[in-house]
């Protein structure tokens, strides 16, 4: 959605950055390289892109887009506070109170484990398969195939 009024102000390609810049989270770079091209080295689409954000047009614009984008933290904490409290069903309130849990960065649905986790994991597990064997003498039956 482009902001009436705004349009006259700036060029199409200076519209596009805008919108490229507040889709990818607001990494000029990328936004400078979507509209401008690929091609161009990292250093000089930031260059570029540092220059266009300061812009007063562009900041105009970035405002008028703000204004239609952000909405007050304040009001939409108060709003899932309401529906947890009132909510009919258990669901609809842990749902509500969730939300409002990783609003506030309580917790994250993303759980990242890379290879050098999994490796201390599976040394692990080979360690204490092996403190078992040396204390038993002999594995236990069904334990051969602890790692995978």
């Amino acid at each position: 959605m482009i902001p009436k009024g705004d349009k006259s102000e700036i060029n199409d390609k200076r519209i596009i950055f805008v919108e490229q810049y507040l889709v990818h989270n607001r990494n000029a770079t990328i936004a400078y390289k979507a509209v401008y091209g690929q091609d161009l080295s990292d250093n000089t689409a930031a260059v570029n892109a540092s220059r266009l954000l300061r812009n007063p047009k562009i900041q105009g614009y970035l405002k008028a887009r703000f204004s239609v984008l952000e909405l007050d933290s304040d009001y939409v904490l108060v709003k899932l506070k309401n529906l947890a409290e009132s909510a009919k069903t258990d669901n609809t309130k842990l749902q509500a109170v969730i939300t409002i849990g990783k609003l506030l960065g309580m917790f994250s649905d993303n759980l990242v484990i890379n290879q050098k986790t999994a490796d201390a994991v599976r040394q692990e597990k080979l360690k204490d398969f092996a403190l078992q064997i040396i204390k038993s003498n002999g594995p236990r039956p069904g334990e051969t195939n602890f790692i995978r």
